[in-house]
């Protein structure tokens, strides 16, 4: 793992560190997800033919395409990729720590072109409260299979971490604040935020 990783962090916001784990592990992990998809009863389900990929055969999804139901936080596989050194060690690298606390967020199995499927507009936000103050959250996403700039995935704004807490200040309502690790921009707001930083990458 290069020693880079966290001066892009710190410098940019965001850094993609590819040896997290490693290719084998991603591949058990991501077969791990998908026989947790084919285990709610839904023999049709084929993960092979679109066709399939339809409500009557897949669980609850969210209204932002992940899967956040069912105790699936808690599946062994997703606690093991959590308990991974490659993991644990990018946060403790970041928080000078290794007693980590760590939320259970959800998760994400994209099945791109799936019948009836409206694709979803962008969903700008920032995951750490108004309330509080300086770098007190960070989001962790490990992606277990490949994702370039065509296919599903997120998008930041680099260096939006610098102007965040200003931002909030001048150009919020404290009113509408939550107290939640989460804050939603509207398209309003995104504009005034991107105009004191970078453009988005994918």
């Amino acid at each position: 793992m290069s020693p880079d990783w966290y001066q892009h962090f710190t410098e940019h916001g965001y850094a993609v560190i590819p040896s997290a784990i490693s290719k084998e592990k991603a591949e058990k992990y991501q077969h791990s997800a998908f026989e947790w998809l084919k285990s709610f009863d839904n023999p049709e389900l084929d993960l092979t033919n679109p066709s399939t990929w339809t409500p009557s055969n897949l669980p609850f999804v969210s209204e932002i395409n992940t899967f956040n139901h069912y105790g699936v936080v808690h599946e062994d596989f997703m606690w093991d990729i959590r308990l991974e050194p490659g993991i644990i060690d990018v946060f403790a690298r970041i928080w000078g720590t290794d007693e980590l606390l760590v939320s259970f967020d959800a998760l994400n199995i994209t099945l791109p072109r799936r019948p009836g499927h409206v694709p979803r507009k962008k969903w700008p936000h920032v995951d750490q409260s108004p309330f509080r103050e300086g770098l007190q959250c960070v989001q962790g996403i490990v992606n277990l299979s490949r994702a370039g700039p065509d296919d599903g995935g997120l998008t930041i704004y680099p260096g939006t971490h610098k102007v965040t807490e200003e931002f909030f200040q001048s150009q919020t309502d404290r009113a509408s604040w939550e107290r939640k690790d989460w804050y939603r921009y509207s398209e309003e707001q995104l504009l005034g935020l991107k105009g004191r930083a970078s453009r988005s990458i994918k």
